[in-house]
């Protein structure tokens, strides 16, 4: 009902929706969890492929995505004019919600002694994903070597296992469990998962707009705030909005009030 709702609202704005599900689901391979090039890959092509369709779409387009779909929004606005160049598309702007930022930076703690927010056992089934996601990218790194037993079976039920399933499998686990020693311990490491995973925070060349949830507790609302100080920092066109009463599901229909006219604000610019 939520994404009824939300995705009715654009298209009664007069907007076309496009939608690309992830590298690996419906294709050859893992799912590339959180992998932002991939992602924004994904996304880009999406758009171009809906331009090969014979149907009358303008040129111009913006992003928009929520909680998962907020990083690889952010992650697809960054290189969106760059992916795009050549096929006549126009990138204006990206409006993302319960956006996970700087994981990489949770993710590098990972290890016995990990601590971390208030997540709830859906923790369990992101760890998962993303250690199954980062040892298919990166197999050289030997990931497998600090996880213990029950971290070896997380993540290869990750490869194939939805996540509320998921999340009642390891349901009483910490991510702390998954690991017999620090992720970083690895060689090279910190640099690899950002690499993989990093949320880039220059080189926007449209306006950005985050909302934030206060009780989100799927993705730490600290998380998108620190990414919103490092754009002002970067001197990125960015808009923030925070609802204060809202979890992470919410914020996506609380924040339509704001993210509507900015979108129309990006078009008309």
């Amino acid at each position: 009902p939520r994404d009824d709702e939300y995705l009715s609202h654009w298209l009664n704005q007069g907007y076309a929706v496009v939608a690309s599900d992830y590298a690996g689901l419906g294709t050859p391979g893992l799912m590339s969890y959180l992998n932002s090039v991939t992602t924004a890959h994904g996304v880009v092509d999406s758009v171009i492929a809906a331009h090969d369709m014979g149907l009358p779409l303008s040129p111009e387009w913006a992003i928009v995505g929520q909680s998962q779909g907020g990083g690889a929004a952010v992650a697809s606005a960054r290189w969106a004019t760059e992916f795009s160049a050549g096929t006549g598309l126009d990138y204006r702007g990206v409006v993302a919600t319960g956006t996970p930022a700087n994981i990489d930076n949770f993710v590098r703690q990972a290890g016995p002694a990990l601590q971390l927010p208030e997540l709830g056992p859906v923790a369990n089934a992101y760890t998962a994903y993303i250690l199954a996601a980062f040892r298919e990218a990166r197999p050289d790194l030997d990931i497998n070597s600090v996880l213990t037993p029950e971290g070896l079976a997380a993540a290869e039920r990750a490869e194939t296992v939805c996540v509320r399933a998921l999340t009642d499998e390891l349901a009483d686990l910490t991510p702390a469990a998954f690991f017999s020693a620090p992720l970083s311990s690895i060689p090279g490491m910190a640099d690899a998962l950002y690499e993989y995973m990093g949320t880039p925070s220059t080189g926007f060349d449209r306006p950005l707009f985050l909302g934030v949830g206060l009780l989100d507790r799927d993705v730490p609302p600290a998380s998108t705030l620190a990414f919103y100080d490092q754009l002002v920092a970067n001197n990125q066109n960015v808009t923030l909005r925070i609802y204060p009463e809202e979890d992470h599901s919410g914020t996506v229909l609380a924040s339509m009030a704001d993210s509507t006219p900015f979108l129309r604000s990006v078009f008309a610019g």
